[in-house]
């Protein structure tokens, strides 16, 4: 188990330094105890964590540098070691999203152009590679689509992102092609005030 913790304050203000906090527990009690620490992200930064549905890798988005790395997570402690690091300067990424297989990894980054979705294929090794020759495989310069949080359904097939308007949530789905792009799928709105989307969530659901 993996927590966000952050130490001190920045110096000249921010945010502090992010340390991920590694937690094993108890198999027959579930008591919690604290493996160890590490530090991640620079002192001004922002993090966003994503665990690979493996258990072997943990991607780390820094919006101060531009950077998504990702730490290899050691089977026995659980403890991390930095396996690489993508940089996508001049795009500042925030939330990421791996799909089941753990094959693929999206960012939701910002820009100039405004909100864009990076794609990003993974490697045996957790290394990121971007698709699309690095060019955003979503871009929404209006803020009316890509929202702050995105999600890849467990069949890996769809991808998933979330914005609250005053009146609705509009929730707008894209097909996972082959070689990481997106095609839009559907679009659903959900007449509702006054709310705020504070994450997405998947499960499998038997009738």
């Amino acid at each position: 188990m993996f927590g966000d913790a952050i130490i001190g304050q920045a110096q000249g203000g921010g945010v502090g330094q992010h340390a991920i906090v590694t937690y094993n527990i108890d198999s027959a009690t579930g008591a919690v105890s604290v493996a160890g620490q590490t530090l991640v992200g620079g002192p001004h930064s922002s993090i966003r964590v994503a665990e690979a549905h493996s258990g072997k890798f943990l991607f780390i988005s820094d919006d101060a540098l531009s950077s998504i790395y990702t730490y290899s997570v050691n089977q026995a402690t659980g403890l991390l070691t930095l396996a690489s690091t993508a940089t996508i300067a001049p795009q500042s990424p925030a939330t990421l999203a791996v799909n089941s297989s753990d094959t693929l990894l999206y960012a939701r980054a910002g820009s100039s152009a405004g909100r864009q979705i990076l794609g990003f294929s993974i490697s045996s090794d957790g290394s990121l590679h971007a698709v699309n020759s690095g060019n955003p495989v979503l871009t929404d310069p209006s803020g009316a689509t890509i929202g702050n949080h995105i999600g890849v359904d467990l069949t890996g097939k769809f991808f998933y992102t979330a914005v609250a308007t005053r009146s609705a949530i509009q929730v707008s789905g894209f097909r996972i092609n082959s070689d990481g792009t997106l095609s839009p799928n559907s679009t659903t709105s959900i007449p509702i005030s006054g709310v705020a989307v504070s994450g997405l969530g998947f499960a499998n659901f038997k009738q």
